[in-house]
């Protein structure tokens, strides 16, 4: 994916990047607002990690991989990417869940694309939008800016 922004518009996306941001406010939303909820009623941290790798099925591997407590959604089945909302997580738990995702699939020689980000969310602070963008903004650019099988992570 070529990085056609500078420094002034590094805030703006592609028509592709604004389809993903769009499908992960449309599959997260429900999700993350509960999740905000149950954070400010009980103090229970999430973290949402969004990973994408060319992998023939990426979909199945992550359901053979997660705690039935983590929520996996699809964000585009077709590019391979899907978002992993892990509750009771913090961003420590959520990197050792992404670096055994990642640590897998790059043993795989097939597998040459993959990116990974995890979020962990500790306040309620902010919205259920601004979480979704944040979670967006670093997988867009871990998407830019990583190398493969590293992992960007970030607290909120």
């Amino acid at each position: 994916m070529a990085d056609h922004r500078n420094k002034k518009n590094e805030f703006t996306f592609n028509e592709r990047e604004v389809e993903i941001a769009v499908e992960m406010q449309r599959e997260l939303t429900p999700v993350v607002d509960m999740l905000l909820y149950m954070l400010d009623k009980t103090q229970t941290k999430f973290t949402v990690i969004t990973i994408k790798a060319d992998y023939d099925d990426l979909y199945q591997f992550i359901l053979n991989a997660k705690r039935d407590t983590d929520i996996l959604k699809i964000i585009d089945n077709k590019f391979g990417i899907y978002s992993i909302v892990c509750q009771d997580t913090t961003v420590d738990g959520g990197y050792m869940f992404a670096n055994r995702l990642v640590t897998t699939l790059t043993k795989d020689q097939d597998v040459k694309d993959i990116t990974c980000v995890a979020l962990e969310v500790r306040t309620n602070r902010y919205d259920v939008r601004d979480v979704i963008y944040k979670a967006f903004q670093l997988y867009i650019n871990a998407r830019h800016k990583s190398s493969l099988g590293e992992i960007k992570y970030h607290s909120l």
